[in-house]
């Protein structure tokens, strides 16, 4: 993105072409304070947003299926929440956003991109899908506001350092976890 806009509305249709993407790196390092995208847009490709270090809104469209690779890292958003076509997010896709403090997570994914919100700091409230079954490596990480999460019935994995560095007190709906997980999470 060259332009000066700090606002940006992308349109549903460039040249008689339906908009369906938002590329790699397409906004990455710009000034842009918001984004509004139309409900066309399906995929959002690794970096697209990345190091947008002013981008405080941005409404993900009600059509959007995936999020890719530290697509919206080191921005300023304040809140996430994924529309229900959501069912791909990938790893970093949110990670080192200092100021969320709100995700509310797609019921259509499974699992969690590796760190896909780690360090972000003041992430207070986290709203994980009803059906996720894998909290992949480091997904929450160093996220230091976060005190209390519920885990999901469906949850049978929780990787390594999932919840690393945080004082987390997790509510385990999971009675599929192993037993060395469940141990693990308990100490």
């Amino acid at each position: 993105y060259g332009g000066d806009d700090v606002h940006v509305v992308v349109p549903s249709q460039i040249d008689g072409l339906t908009v369906v993407s938002i590329g790699d790196g397409a906004f990455a390092m710009s000034s842009i304070e918001s984004c509004e995208l139309p409900d066309t847009v399906k995929t959002i490709e690794k970096a697209a947003f990345a190091l947008c270090v002013k981008l405080e809104e941005g409404t993900l469209p009600s059509g959007l299926i995936s999020i890719g690779e530290g697509a919206f890292m080191y921005t300023a958003l304040t809140s996430v929440v994924m529309p229900n076509s959501v069912t791909e997010l990938g790893d970093v896709a949110f990670a080192y956003c200092p100021y969320l403090t709100s995700v509310k997570m797609s019921n259509g994914l499974f699992s969690t991109g590796r760190g896909a919100f780690a360090e972000c700091p003041s992430l207070r409230t986290l709203i994980l899908p009803s059906n996720v079954a894998l909290i992949s490596t480091v997904s929450f990480a160093y996220c230091d506001s976060l005190t209390s999460i519920e885990i999901p019935s469906t949850c049978v994995t929780i990787d390594e350092a999932a919840f690393g560095g945080c004082e987390v007190e997790l509510l385990l709906l999971c009675s599929r976890l192993s037993r060395s997980v469940r141990i693990c999470l308990e100490l």
